[in-house]
């Protein structure tokens, strides 16, 4: 579903740019979460003024929790 204002082009590019930062953040404990993948998690806000990303998880080492979402601080 296209976001607020957005074409279903220009969604599926942003979709594109957030999974890519979902994956390479999931390589941060890569080989490290014992039997369980690592996970990367984004926590996207999109009110209108465009997507921020709010929020953050990954796999931790040894595979517990499965993921643990961060927020990002405010500036």
């Amino acid at each position: 579903m296209a976001g607020p204002g957005r074409s279903q082009a220009e969604q599926e590019g942003l979709d594109r740019r957030f999974m890519a930062a979902a994956l390479r953040l999931s390589r941060k404990n890569g080989g490290r979460t014992a039997t369980n993948p690592s996970v990367g998690t984004l926590i996207v806000r999109d009110d209108g003024s465009g997507p921020m990303i709010v929020g953050t998880g990954v796999t931790a080492v040894g595979g517990r929790p499965p993921t643990a979402v961060t927020p990002v601080p405010t500036i």
